[in-house]
């Protein structure tokens, strides 16, 4: 059954808070808009704490979420936090910003000491069991953070003992004040809390949700100081190689992302077990994931620290035996609730960028659908794969654009005049149709099974509402979005409706 999606980070959405967060009065009103929309799933991007520049694609663990998306309100509601120190809050919550921003900075120093309350009220015995039954990783996020807020820095400037995780060392620690550990397990007891019901809320109104997998992570996150031999990194936790792009034509120099590189060897000697439970970590709090970077496993770019891409080479990734070591996990778990293994992985991948025969091979022998973007589709190639006539069968994610692009009017407004030309004589536009409204409905008329659109291009929005634009640091990740109005989400249903992707419970609903 082909269906259809809205890409909209969490921090993004609307709502009582100056940023999006996980509370009742945020996410219910969104919800509520994509099913009389017509959509069947909602995409966001990762949620890690502790990101670098906010970026949710540089975060300090792979496995925890970011406390921010607390949302106060239930946390009031829940008693965690009482009634003076809400009103407090609200009070003292940044104001004057533009309503269309995050104001991240203010963000940042108006809701840290107010969720640092709310871990202080977690009953110790709570704490104490979430640890037990998340000890996979939560013990050793919790460690980290509570180093990382002793004021020294890096964890690779540590003390050796506690850079190299000396027992000793780490035990003297915790004796002296365990009192941040606790804090930070605390966070995450709650954060999975008000992530549980937002699920709960998705499945009571037939919604799905696709999460987001970087494959790399920040070098001086926790995940690297915990799992040292994953990652080509001398004992200090320096790296020998980082993670980047070759030169090419968009930039002349290539791309530096700074990330460690895996030791894929050692990985396939633990059977993969690092990667096996990031995965099983993300499926237990979404439906899908979508693995960002998918020619990454096939083969990965990567240059010396202390070098420039240009001295790069692609070196070989896992390909197929990673994933199918978590498709065992999938198999055994499945036999163990009395069920058949799954007939398929529960992912969609990026196969954008330097994409050759190797990966194109990989995703198809694990059946996994791929991506396309339609904005990527009217520069005249007769051999261009995100051109709308181009995509054959249903085992596609289409989308207007995605969260690295423009929004879809922004593109039009931007793009080559043969480009819009192309574009303008195969959509065939209609009186009164935008751009951006012809190429959503090119997207979803495309024979793809999922087709995901970016909340600004159901509005029109323009170059402001633009998300991330890759290679630059400051600027991105703020932007912040209004509900669709009542006129928007009666032209999603009837388009969803022309083009067969209503969901069944929708279309017998209007029967």
């Amino acid at each position: 059954m082909r269906t259809s999606g809205v890409l909209l980070p969490l921090t993004s959405l609307p709502g009582p808070e100056p940023m999006g967060c996980l509370g009742r009065e945020t996410l219910e009103p969104f919800l509520d808009a994509l099913v009389e929309g017509g959509f069947g799933t909602w995409q966001i991007l990762p949620v890690p704490p502790e990101s670098r520049g906010d970026c949710p694609y540089a975060g300090s663990s792979a496995f925890a979420i970011d406390p921010l998306l607390l949302s106060l309100d239930d946390l009031g509601s829940d008693g965690v936090l009482d009634t003076r120190t809400l009103r407090r809050a609200h009070a003292e919550a940044p104001r004057g910003h533009p309503a269309d921003e995050v104001p991240w900075p203010a963000v940042h120093a108006w809701k840290r000491p107010l969720l640092e309350v709310a871990g202080r009220a977690v009953a110790r015995s709570d704490v104490d069991a979430y640890l037990e039954a998340e000890r996979g990783w939560l013990p050793d996020w919790a460690l980290w953070w509570a180093l990382a807020r002793s004021g020294q820095g890096n964890w690779q400037a540590w003390p050796g003992g506690l850079r190299d995780r000396d027992p000793s060392a780490l035990a003297a620690f915790l004796d002296a004040d365990p009192a941040d550990v606790r804090i930070a397990a605390a966070l995450q007891l709650l954060v999975q809390g008000q992530w549980d019901r937002m699920r709960e809320r998705m499945r009571v109104r037939g919604l799905s949700l696709m999460g987001d997998m970087p494959i790399y992570v920040n070098g001086d996150g926790a995940d690297v100081w915990t799992w040292r031999r994953l990652f080509l990194v001398d004992r200090p936790g320096e790296a020998d190689l980082v993670a980047g792009c070759p030169p090419d034509a968009f930039n002349a120099e290539g791309q530096r992302w700074d990330n460690p590189v895996f030791d894929w060897a050692w990985s396939a000697a633990t059977d993969h077990r690092w990667w096996r439970e990031r995965f099983r970590r993300l499926l237990r709090c979404t439906d899908v994931i979508r693995v960002d970077h998918f020619r990454g496993f096939v083969a990965f770019y990567a240059f010396p620290e202390h070098g420039s891409p240009r001295e790069g080479r692609w070196l070989a990734g896992p390909g197929a035996s990673l994933f199918e070591a978590f498709a065992r996990d999938l198999g055994e778990a499945a036999r163990a609730e009395g069920k058949g293994p799954p007939d398929h992985l529960p992912m969609v991948v990026e196969d954008l960028g330097h994409i050759d025969a190797e990966v194109l091979a990989l995703r198809d022998a694990l059946d996994l659908p791929g991506t396309k973007v339609l904005q990527f589709g009217f520069d005249g190639s007769p051999d261009n794969p995100h051109h709308p006539d181009a995509i054959e069968g249903d085992r596609w994610c289409a989308c207007t654009g995605t969260h690295d692009l423009p929004p879809a009017a922004a593109w039009y407004e931007e793009a080559a005049p043969d480009v819009r030309a192309r574009f303008d004589a195969r959509s065939g536009r209609s009186p009164g149709e935008t751009p951006a409204q012809a190429l959503v409905r090119l997207t979803l008329e495309t024979s793809a099974r999922l087709s995901v659109i970016p909340l600004q291009d159901l509005q029109g929005l323009g170059a402001r509402a633009r998300i991330n634009v890759p290679g630059t640091i400051t600027g991105n990740w703020r932007w912040r979005a209004t509900l669709p109005d009542a006129a928007t989400l009666t032209w999603c249903r009837a388009l969803h409706s022309a083009t067969g992707r209503l969901p069944l419970a929708a279309r017998e609903g209007t029967a």
